[in-house]
């Protein structure tokens, strides 16, 4: 069964660091990762981050539509591109990937009323489909 982890976030600034902190926890444990945006634009956004977070180094990734080897991907797909146990949601709806990988990461975003009701939303949708959620 699908774990899915909520990590509070409370800034713009926390958003950022935490999906450069937990690409680079999975990929430094030797899991893939799939990195889901709602659109291109975020993806490229993302691509960006991933080249500079964390400061200490980059993480290796490849951005994409279509099946690749990488460890870990950036994508606006909702296909699982690179076969990952690994998935961060970025996108605004529970992912379609839910219950075909290992761990899903979810932003709790507070820092508006309107993403935090994103959020809660979110987490109540995959408490309903019977998914296990820790928040963090």
């Amino acid at each position: 069964m699908t774990e899915v982890i909520f990590v509070r976030t409370t800034t713009g600034a926390e958003k950022l660091s935490t999906i450069g902190r937990l690409t680079q926890k999975h990929y430094e444990a030797g899991d893939r990762i799939l990195v889901a945006t709602p659109s291109d634009d975020v993806a490229q956004y993302v691509d960006k981050l991933l080249w500079r977070e964390p400061k200490e180094g980059f993480i290796p990734h490849h951005t994409t539509h279509t099946p690749c080897h990488y460890d870990v991907a950036v994508t606006a797909s909702a296909d699982n591109v690179n076969d990952a146990s690994v998935l961060i949601n970025l996108t605004e709806e529970t992912h379609p990937l839910a219950g075909q990988v290992e761990l899903i990461y979810e932003l709790f975003d507070t820092t508006t009323p309107a993403k935090e009701a994103t959020a809660t939303k979110k987490m109540n949708a995959y408490q309903n489909d019977g998914f296990s959620l820790t928040t963090l």
